[in-house]
């Protein structure tokens, strides 16, 4: 099995890697052996019920657990990676008989009842597809429920939570979309539809819902979180092997509104892997763009700016404090809590540090946080801290920064504090120490270094 540091046993862990295996097996080489003890140590936890409940510690919301509805939502989620590694025989002859009974119970646990005793649209999703895919005769009647929840607009098809439901996870604060993203979790819901559509060979609906998930994408190609894009490349994928053309050329041209020239794009058999970049002028202020021939293919064009202020309401409250400050360094602490009821999952402190500065490890207190702390990493001119779970009651750790090399003049330093695994929900402050940010290099060096700058 796979556990956190702490002996916490992860189901959802266990089948993500199991899942994880199962797609890379055609890639790379895999001991069936180690699938084989994860499927069997999973699979040992699974209730009489046919369910799976997460004994450790929550990392995706959606999941989490106490109520029938999270258990299937988590049992849906194992049944889905049972149920890939068992169609290319991932496991070993000796363990397919206990793997097919649990997948059979699985199955009837996810089903019972459905749909009308599924109580939200994500459980919707992922019943839809994981019951597609043992090819259950309930996935119909799910798939007709999700239909009469479905937006469509202008050629696109896509499900998203109620507005209600949503907010609690990450509410919208001045901009909502389509001026700004959508959560991760409209992404992932509606991948795993697309997923149910591939088996049903639905390519209308799957190009339409296609569209709207290319709109979502980042300009690095992933989405927003982990688990959307692992989602949403593996949906997507699986559309583009059903809708591909063996011939195809097509030749797309763009140009600008002060960008004559522009960029003509051909796109063949021989590039169509290829990713073609070209970077447009900043005075382009609008861009035209004309595809022609036969084929499919994806144009983006990605637009970087910056706002003054947050565009939700913030996920955590976070301050920072300089104690003992000196030109040879001084204590930071930051002090952080959850602002939306309960406590969050995973959270990382990320600390940035001033040019010529170095955090001392052996330093840092975390007494004051709930017991939630987990690990101290360093990285490159950071460091890094590990929570649980970030409380509703303030928590704060103090750490001592010394000076390590000759700086002057100090500037304002970053300290993020976001969810592992919803990394949208983030908050950034500012440090500084206000002894090296007005001290001179003279003052740094000291009265008997730097005689070099001091004749100057």
């Amino acid at each position: 099995m796979f556990k956190h540091q702490t002996n916490f046993r992860f189901h959802r862990l266990t089948a993500f890697v199991i899942k994880s295996f199962s797609q890379a097996v055609s890639f790379t080489y895999i001991d069936i052996n180690v699938i084989t003890k994860a499927v069997q140590w999973i699979i040992k936890q699974q209730e009489t019920s046919g369910a799976f409940n997460e004994p450790g510690i929550v990392l995706h919301k959606e999941m989490q657990g106490g109520s029938v509805s999270s258990k299937r939502s988590l049992t849906a989620f194992v049944l889905i990676a049972l149920l890939e590694a068992r169609d290319i025989n991932l496991v070993s002859k000796e363990v397919q008989k206990s793997v097919t009974e649990s997948i059979n119970k699985a199955v009837k646990f996810v089903a019972n009842g459905a749909p009308a005793s599924i109580a939200n649209l994500y459980e919707l999703a992922i019943a839809f597809y994981a019951l597609s895919l043992a090819k259950h005769p309930i996935a119909g009647a799910i798939l007709a429920e999700l239909e009469k929840k479905a937006k469509v607009n202008g050629g696109e098809k896509y499900w998203t939570l109620p507005e209600t439901e949503a907010d609690k996870l990450q509410p919208w604060k001045t901009w909502r979309p389509p001026q700004t993203k959508v959560r991760a979790i409209d992404v992932e819901m509606t991948s795993y539809i697309l997923l149910g559509y591939n088996l049903k060979d639905d390519t209308d609906n799957g190009i339409r819902i296609m569209k709207w998930l290319g709109r979502q994408r980042n300009p690095r190609g992933g989405f927003i979180s982990t688990q959307d894009t692992v989602i949403a490349i593996q949906a997507l994928s699986g559309l583009g092997e059903k809708i591909y053309v063996p011939n195809f050329q097509m030749s797309v041209n763009t140009v600008g509104d002060t960008w004559s020239q522009g960029k003509t794009f051909d796109v063949n058999n021989r590039n169509a892997l290829v990713l073609q970049i070209e970077d447009i002028p900043n005075t382009v202020r609008s861009v035209s763009v004309n595809a022609n021939g036969k084929g499919l293919c994806l144009m983006e064009v990605a637009v970087y700016f910056n706002v003054n202020n947050d565009l939700r309401e913030p996920a955590f409250a976070l301050t920072t404090t300089v104690l003992n400050d000196s030109t040879k360094g001084f204590r930071l602490r930051v002090c952080f809590s959850w602002l939306r009821g309960g406590q969050s999952t995973m959270g990382i402190l990320e600390i940035s540090l001033p040019s010529g500065m170095e955090a001392d490890l052996d330093s840092v207190d975390t007494t004051n946080t709930g017991g939630q702390y987990k690990k101290v990493e360093k990285a490159f001119r950071q460091i890094n801290l590990y929570f649980d779970a970030i409380l509703s009651k303030q928590m704060c750790i103090e750490v001592d920064i010394r000076r390590v090399a000759l700086v002057a003049r100090h500037k304002p330093v970053w300290v993020k504090l976001r969810e592992y695994y919803e990394p949208s929900n983030e908050v950034v402050k500012f440090y500084q120490s206000k002894a090296l940010a007005n001290a001179t290099i003279i003052e740094v060096c000291g009265p008997n270094n730097c005689e070099e700058v001091k004749r100057r």
